[in-house]
């Protein structure tokens, strides 16, 4: 497409959402086939297989298997956030109650007898939370607090999945003891950017064992060192590294990861016209490192439109009592300021590849130059929402929030900047 000159801000909020719905080119049926093809497992001959779904695309994902599989299939497990037929609901993103009844129903089943000789697991993010069997003295509520203590830090979700593995019974490879079929294989929906797919679901299908030096290390990470918490935590891991036997063969594979979704939105990008500075697709960082990043591509003189993007999960450190918003949120109120010095119209979007950003309903959010003069008009405070962390409403009295809704899919968030050109000669017209 040729570039456009004389980009208004209608044009850039078309354009970001198209960007956004590059997601909706990736193929997740075909994914499953391929890889169960890699595997060795034909859909049309052999005996039955089982099928284990956890995490919030886990639905979507037992999908693509029966499809795949036809008349293979036997039995089938699947725990879900979003309730369905057959679908056992966890909580999430804190576990509760019925995240322990979804992780005794996932023993329960793979201890059973089966006549199954593969165990096919399908993997995806949120299964951390929405299916738990916590090793004692740990207990659901401990690793609710587990979840809370790391979000108010900062910390990056390996290091939150490390010590989750570290006192369960399911995570860090602890659930394959309890599959009693032949053999057993893991597709793996990536959501994790640093790290990748071994962390996904705190290393569900993957072997893990860390020692009391590494535990207090986590430990010290989320600032529970010397907390009864922590005490609990380390007693756990001492049992749990008793109590497993060696590891044994298993297979895991990766289906489809964030880079995927990056790749897909910088072709959509380029295909509108848009010179493309990609960021990648490991954005674990704080939001405002990403802001940072964003500026300086801003800053580059262009008489072409431009277009920054990247897919990752921000960091914020949220304290101990934030209020109400999502990463994506708070990202584009942060970026807001920014946008405002641009030598053009330009605009901010951030949306969650799961429909959700946080709040129910709420898949992301967008904001642009005006945003900053919007808001002041409006007599609202950006700058005390975002040292609150409480963007949600901001945004919702600017009209800058994004539908959200379960989607099938999870992997990370994208993050994109649009602006128009930055050089005069290129401005052909004023911004609209």
């Amino acid at each position: 497409m040729e570039s456009r000159a004389d980009v208004t801000r209608g044009h850039l909020l078309a354009d970001a959402l198209e960007i956004a719905r590059s997601l909706e080119r990736l193929d997740l049926g075909a994914a499953v086939a391929e890889r169960l093809a890699e595997a060795g497992v034909p859909g049309s001959t052999g005996g039955p297989v089982d099928l284990v779904g956890v995490g919030k695309a886990a639905p979507e994902l037992v999908r693509a298997a029966r499809r795949a599989l036809r008349a293979r299939v036997g039995r089938v497990l699947t725990i879900a956030e979003a309730p369905g037929e057959g679908v056992v609901v966890g909580d999430h993103p804190r576990p509760g109650t019925r995240s322990l009844a979804a992780g005794a129903r996932l023993l329960d089943f793979l201890e059973a007898g089966s006549a199954s000789a593969l165990t096919l697991f399908l993997v995806s993010g949120g299964a951390s939370s929405l299916a738990v069997a916590p090793v004692a003295p740990v207990a659901v509520e401990d690793l609710a607090a587990l979840f809370d203590a790391a979000t108010a830090r900062g910390v990056d979700v390996v290091a939150l999945n490390r010590l989750r593995a570290a006192v369960s019974w399911l995570g860090g490879g602890a659930v394959l003891e309890r599959v009693r079929t032949a053999a057993s294989l893991a597709l793996v929906l990536v959501d994790v950017v640093v790290g990748g797919a071994p962390w996904v679901a705190s290393a569900l299908t993957y072997d893990y064992r860390p020692d009391d030096a590494e535990v207090a290390e986590l430990l010290e990470a989320v600032g529970l060192t010397g907390s009864p918490l922590a005490a609990r935590v380390r007693e756990a891991a001492a049992t749990r590294r008793a109590a497993l036997g060696p590891p044994g063969g298993h297979a895991n594979l990766v289906l489809l990861e964030p880079g995927d979704w990056r790749a897909a939105a910088h072709e959509a990008a380029r295909r509108l016209g848009y010179d493309v500075v990609d960021l990648g697709s490991a954005l674990g960082v704080s939001p405002e490192r990403l802001v940072a990043a964003v500026a300086g591509a801003l800053e580059r003189p262009s008489d072409r439109p431009v277009c920054v993007l990247g897919v990752g999960e921000t960091t914020p450190e949220l304290g101990d009592a934030p209020g109400r918003g999502g990463r994506c949120q708070e990202w584009c109120a942060l970026v807001a300021p920014v946008l405002a010095r641009a030598r053009g119209p330009a605009l901010a979007l951030g949306f969650a590849s799961d429909g959700r950003d946080h709040e129910r309903g709420v898949g992301g959010a967008w904001s642009d130059d005006t945003t900053v003069a919007r808001a002041r008009s409006r007599g609202l405070d950006l700058a005390g929402a975002l040292a609150r962390h409480d963007t949600h409403e901001l945004h919702a009295a600017l009209g800058q929030l994004l539908e959200g809704g379960h989607t099938g899919w999870n992997l990370c968030d994208l993050y994109l900047v649009v602006a128009g050109p930055s050089t005069p000669s290129a401005q052909k017209s004023p911004p609209t």
